[in-house]
Parts: C-alpha cells; structure tokens; sequence
C-alpha cells in the first residue's frame, strides 16, 4: 500500500512538501530523508504517477536530537540541582529562578518566587551597602566569586548566603544580565561564630590550652598557652610541644604517650618556658576522635602550679626548720 501522504496527493492533486522519514536499512543504520511529492500530468493534464525528491536530513536530525538532549540535561540540573540558580538585570530584577533558589528563600515554587521577589537588590538584600559592593564588584570586574551578604526569607527570617555571579553580553557586548549560583550558608556562618566565641572563651582563661597532632605538633595554641610559657602562636604552631615545653636532660616520660595508649591523662609535669624558666604545671591531656571513631589530636590544658609549688617548698622548709629547732631544744 502506498503511504498515506502519497495516497493524499494522488487524491488532492496537491504536492507535499518536506515530509521526514525515518529509513532503517538491513545494515541496521538509521538515516533519515526530507521528502517531497508532486503529481505528474500528461500534456492533457491527466494525473499518470509521481514525482519524488528526497534530500538526505540525517545529521540535521542528529544535530536536533542532540540539542534536546542537551537542553534535557540542563533542565534537569537546573531543576534539581542543590544550589539555586538565577538571572537577573543588574538592576536586580529577577528573570528566572530555580526550585532551590525558591526553597532557600523560603518560597513553595519557582513561580511563587518569581511573582513576590520582584526586585532583588531591594526585598532580599539585609544591608543596602553589601549590595551597593556588589555592583561595584560587578561593573568593575564582570564577575564576582563568594559574594556573601546576609538576606531576608520569604517569613522576614534572615540568612546568609554566596553566590558566584557572571555578566552575560550580547553579540555587541551589551550586559544582557546577571547569571549566577547562590548558597545557603547560614550554618557554616553559625559554626564560624561558635569557633570565634569559643576560641575568645579559651583566651580568657589563665590555663594554657592547645592542640596537638597525633606526632605531638601544636595545631592550635591559646593566650594563656602564650602567658605561661613566653611562645607565641605564631612561634608554637607547626611545631612538637616536646621540642619547646621540655627541660634538656629531663628523663620525665612524655605524657603524650599513655595519652594515646589510654585515652587520657592527668599530672604534674615540669616544663620549661621560652626564657629557660621551670615551671610547674598540672597537665590534661584527652584524645580527641572522629565521626568514626579514629583518633585525630590530643587536647591539652596545662595549669600553671609554679607559685603553689613554691609556697608548699617554703612551707614544708619551715616545718623542717622548726622541727629542727624543736629538736635542738630537747636535747638542750
């Protein structure tokens, strides 16, 4: 039977034009044709048959196929990708959006966030002057990478986030908008600050409180680590406390090691400052583990005992003394 487009013209009289047919040869390739049929009539105009030309569209068909995979492929990551993605002009007016850049800002959808946050600069943005550095970073440089501010949600809740943002231009070189990424990293910001306030916390304190790799190098080294032995952090870090808090000739066991073996230990050791100065101290010393359970550094708090160390010397010398003295009297 003739197919359908064929019959068509012999029952119209009408040609078709650019019909695509999809041809699989006994090879097993694939090709594919661009068709167009014509009636031919004799000089009496009667209908005697067909006339067919067809134009190999095979790679045209590849290149089509291609491209819709391709923009498959970006939708689906645009769509379902973790971070949100957004143009805009650089006004700050918002042209498309994904549904995680709706989620970060507290929005139900993509389209709900495009029909609320009309103007970026002035409903997201906390502070006036961030943005104002974000245009200029812009203007100046064409991108920017890590941008934070702090931004309002959807609920008047405020976050903080980083986006990656590029000027997209035209054929002529005319901004056509802003293109970028953006995070959520209100958690990161929170951690951050715990870290500071923790870390003006250990600084207050009068023990000196520090850090140590598995090899005993100092990874962190507080104020009162400073105060009580005379070294800097910058001079203390990257290096084994051994090296620096041991008296020469000490045969005293490095606490280091049952503290690695036990998983604790606690003491008075006798260390020796930056200035060769002894000085006593009552150490704990913890294993710190991982999420799964290896070890990773040992925590240390060393208690400056020098002063009580002294005071008990010079009393128990007095007592000596007097006892002495009682002695002396009764034999007298």
């Amino acid at each position: 039977a003739l197919p359908i487009y064929e019959q068509q013209v012999i029952r119209t009289g009408k040609p078709i034009i650019g019909i695509e047919e999809k041809e699989t040869w006994p090879d097993g390739r694939v090709t594919w044709v661009s068709t167009t049929k014509v009636p031919w009539r004799d000089a009496d105009g009667i209908f005697t048959g067909l006339v067919g030309i067809s134009r190999n569209i095979t790679e045209r068909k590849q290149a089509e196929a291609a491209q819709r995979e391709s923009e498959q492929k970006c939708r689906s990551i645009f769509n379902n990708a973790v971070e949100g993605i957004f143009q805009t002009t650089p006004k700050g007016d918002l042209l498309t959006a994904n549904p995680a850049l709706a989620r970060i800002f507290g929005y139900a959808s993509s389209e709900e966030l495009m029909s609320e946050l009309k103007d970026v600069a002035q409903q997201s943005h906390v502070s006036a002057t961030r943005r104002e550095e974000f245009k200029r970073l812009m203007e100046k440089r064409g991108a920017v990478e890590g941008f934070e501010y702090e931004a309002y949600r959807k609920d008047g809740s405020r976050i903080w986030v980083s986006e990656n943002v590029r000027v997209i231009r035209d054929a002529e070189g005319r901004v056509v908008c802003y293109e970028g990424t953006l995070q959520d990293i209100t958690g990161r910001k929170q951690a951050a600050d715990r870290i500071r306030e923790q870390a003006t916390l250990l600084d207050t304190t009068s023990d000196a409180i520090y850090v140590t790799a598995l090899d005993g190098t100092i990874r962190s080294w507080n104020k009162g680590a400073e105060r009580i032995y005379g070294w800097s952090s910058a001079e203390a870090l990257d290096r084994t406390a051994a090296e620096l808090l041991s008296i020469p000739g000490d045969e005293t066991a490095d606490p280091l090691t049952p503290a690695l073996q036990k998983g604790a230990w606690s003491g008075e050791r006798r260390t020796e400052t930056k200035r060769g100065t002894e000085v006593f101290v009552f150490a704990r010393l913890a294993l710190v583990r991982d999420a799964a359970g290896q070890p990773v550094s040992v925590f240390v708090i060393d208690t400056d005992i020098t002063e009580k160390k002294q005071l008990d010397a010079r009393f128990m010398q007095a007592q000596r003394l007097e006892n002495l003295g009682a002695l002396a009297s009764g034999i007298a």
